[in-house]
């Protein structure tokens, strides 16, 4: 048996822990252990081999108590006097670890780890020289996270939300609202971003503790506008409560209250008096100044001032943003100021934050008397991110492995590629990180799509066949049982066993099938290795049992026998959009019979539903050819399913130590196997549309949205292969859906929108989508 025939072979436990490097530090919250060893005495001999280990000077824990799935941040500083390279291992106590080496003499190292248990843990840091090691241990506690609810609302309309962000020790986490986000225990700052036309909020500080839930409301203000315009329209500097805003005109947002404008001077024209105003939530409150001409008015003297223009646009080149524009603290205007006076020297502008823009950084202006100084505060348009889960589970959402929210975030971001990651959640089992990109204008969506473990304790539950009533049939490899998970229980007593099963190597009950019209017609199917003990042989058959509510009360043989083997027997069995019933059958460990029409190793077979031959199939009526052929050139093949817009087959075929292959069938058409395999490019031989080298071990697949997805034995995943549209007969790309801690067996699609996935001991269901 080779790399790519584990999945029918044997059994594989594959252990996962959450472990990730990082580059910089985590928001600290709380004091952080501090560990120290006194440096050696100074060698006498600076050979590497005179006995000086490495030198710890400190390791540090941030935060000291941490929650699980939240992240701990380890780092420490190492020396060696020899100024040799060092080997470091991390043990962090829940049996995760990583290694690594530094530079020459040492250096910081930095090693970040996510424990998903509470308890405490005794993390080891071993720096090692070649010849010597220096080990330090220090404490981790692990307790119940603390959860925090963000909400926002606004004074004048209490049961309306508001789309600031939220930001929770200075990391932005969401907008809206926080949905019970986990956060370790202790004191947290919660801030909100600015929202056009109304008041911030103040910074909140809450002490969040284990187990329990701090709630933090946000109130934002309605403000009201103030508009002042002068009349004639000349260019005199507008003052509120005596604060210089800007000149000809102010229009901007205001908190309601009373206010004193007054006008500063402007040459040959006696300004007006000043006046006291009230502006209110939500009103336009407008001032007109008269100027009158006297023709003696000596205005601002002009040495004393330069004029500073203030724009601002969107990085498309859109002209104008709603922002508020300060000028050394002092909020001016909105939009933009218009050749405001300031006196000569450096002043700073900065600009208010704009919902899913991204503000620029402050500017320095050099205003220098009697000239003009133009700055333009240029906006990023965002994109939107949007993470949900699916089912929608209390999963911390990560992006670029900082935690945002829980249950899912939908928020602006800068345009960019971003990593987005899943926290565990108790009872499913967790989805894998995505790579996704952000473009400006544009929204994009991912589902984290979290597993159910459905049941456990099945003895191989290598094949499942989902009813359009609800059950869902489960093949048991070794025990040759059919069984029924219905109503979110396994029925205790078996829908039928079958006799004789053998189960050497990569035989036994393998595959099952529904007739298309079931419960109606009452066929399920199953494809198993026989072992006829009055003919003293063993072979593979396809037999079909009728179902009589739970129970299977009679078995007929379709087909008999097909050759079997120790190892390469396929058994993957299903029905087409044509009513006829397809099975793969492996080569049998006799490679060279694929290519043999006249027997049935190595080929994809096609029939009525009683084991007849179509008269449609390619090779009716050939002489001595076997007329159940449907394809010829296979290995072992262990996944069959079809098209739901086209109707045409596709086959997951393992491969030897390279090439396993996913192929679009074409009736009568030669897959080469053993003359070739992968990519050949050889006349006569029709090549797969997906290889993959090194072999993942392919089982059954199964069509979510076009695409085509498949299960793997070696690398434990769910993987999805992008089909070209319109024809799919052209792969585009390929990722990792799901991950899981063991190999998958089987995966099916289930009529009422989910698709089942069994690993050796356990079956999920998933939800299916983009």
């Amino acid at each position: 048996m080779d790399g790519g025939e584990r999945a029918r072979g044997f059994a594989a436990v594959v252990a996962v822990a959450v472990v990730f490097l990082v580059a910089g530090g985590l928001p600290a919250n709380g004091a952080s252990p501090e560990h120290r060893l006194r440096p050696l005495p100074e060698p006498t001999d600076p050979h590497p081999d005179a006995g000086n280990a490495p030198w710890i000077e400190r390791l540090i824990a941030d935060p000291a108590t941490s929650s699980p799935d939240l992240g701990v941040l380890f780092t420490a500083v190492v020396s060696d006097v020899e100024l040799d390279v060092l080997n470091y291992r991390w043990d962090f106590g829940d049996g995760s670890w990583n290694v690594g080496r530094t530079g020459a003499g040492g250096g910081t190292i930095v090693a970040g780890h996510a424990y998903m248990a509470v308890g405490s843990f005794r993390p080891r840091l071993t720096v090692s020289d070649g010849f010597r090691s220096t080990s330090i241990t220090i404490t981790e506690t692990v307790v119940a996270p603390a959860l925090l609810r963000a909400r926002t609302n606004l004074d004048t309309h209490p049961g309306s939300g508001v789309p600031g962000k939220i930001l929770v020790d200075g990391i932005p986490r969401d907008e809206w609202s926080l949905s019970w986000v986990k956060l370790p225990p202790g004191p947290h700052t919660v801030s909100f971003t600015d929202v056009t036309n109304l008041e911030s909020p103040a910074d909140a500080t809450v002490i969040a503790e284990s187990g329990s839930v701090a709630t933090v409301e946000g109130r934002y203000r309605s403000m009201g506008w103030l508009r002042v315009t002068t009349d004639p329209a000349v260019p005199g500097t507008i003052s509120i409560d005596g604060v210089p805003r800007d000149d000809w005109g102010v229009w901007m947002a205001m908190s309601p209250g009373t206010y004193v404008v007054s006008f500063g001077p402007v040459k040959d024209y006696r300004p007006p008096e000043a006046r006291t105003v009230t502006v209110v939530a939500e009103t336009l409150t407008a001032v007109v100044g008269t100027y009158v001409w006297d023709g003696a008015s000596p205005g601002p003297d002009p040495a004393g001032y330069g004029l500073l223009r203030v724009t601002t646009r969107l990085s498309d080149g859109t002209v104008g943003v709603n922002t508020r524009i300060g000028v050394d603290g002092v909020v001016r205007d909105e939009w933009s100021l218009s050749w405001v006076k300031l006196p000569p020297g450096p002043h700073v502008i900065c600009f208010s934050d704009v919902w899913n823009l991204g503000t620029p950084g402050c500017l320095t202006a050099m205003i220098e008397a009697g000239q003009t100084t133009v700055l333009e505060g240029a906006f990023d348009v965002h994109g939107w991110l949007r993470v949900t889960t699916d089912p929608a589970v209390p999963g911390t959402v990560y992006v670029d492995g900082v935690p945002h929210n829980d249950w899912g975030t939908w928020e602006s971001m800068p345009p960019g590629t971003y990593r987005v990651s899943f926290g565990t959640v108790p009872g499913f089992t967790t989805p894998v990180p995505r790579d996704m990109t952000v473009a400006p204008g544009e929204l994009t969506h991912v589902v984290g799509r979290y597993g159910r473990e459905v049941v456990t304790g099945f003895d191989w539950p290598v094949a499942l066949a989902a009813a359009s009533d609800g059950r869902l049939f489960v093949a048991e490899r070794f025990t040759g049982r059919i069984r029924i998970f219905q109503d979110g229980a396994v029925l205790p007593e078996a829908f039928f066993e079958l006799p004789g099963t053998a189960t050497a190597g990569e035989q036994g009950l393998l595959g099952l099938a529904l007739h298309p019209a079931f419960p109606t017609v009452p066929w399920l199917y199953a494809y198993h290795t026989y072992r006829d003990a009055s003919a003293g042989s063993t072979y593979n058959r396809i037999v079909r049992i009728r179902a009589t509510g739970n129970v299977g009360t009679s078995m007929e043989i379709v087909l008999a026998p097909i050759p079997a083997a120790t190892y390469h027997n396929g058994g993957v069995i299903a029905f087409g959009p044509d009513g006829k019933l397809y099975a793969a059958i492996g080569d049998a460990q006799d490679s060279a019979k694929a290519q043999d029409l006249t027997v049935l190793h190595g080929k994809v077979l096609r029939m009525n539903d009683d084991g007849s031959p179509p008269p449609d199939n390619p090779f009716v009526g050939w002489p001595l050819v076997q007329p159940l052929v449907y394809t010829y050139g296979h290995r072992n093949v262990f996944g069959l399913a079809f098209h739901p817009v086209t109707g045409r087959p596709y086959v997951t075929e393992n491969g030897p130590t390279d090439s396993d292959e996913v192929n679009l069938l074409v009736a009568g058409g030669n897959y080469g196997w053993p003359n070739v395999r992968g990519i050949a490019n050889t006349p006569g031989y029709i090549d797969p549309i997906a290889v993959y080298t090194p072999v993942v071990a392919p089982t059954n697949l199964a069509f979510l949205d076009g695409d085509l997805v498949f299960g793997t034995w070696n690398t434990a995943e769910v993987r999805r292969l992008l089909l070209a549209r319109p024809g799919y007969d052209r792969a585009i790309g390929d990722d990792i859906l799901l991950t899981f801690p063991e190999g998958v067996l089987d995966l099916e699609a289930d009529p009422g929108g989910s698709v089942w996935v069994s690993t050796m001991s356990a079956v999920s269901t998933w939800p299916v989508g983009p």
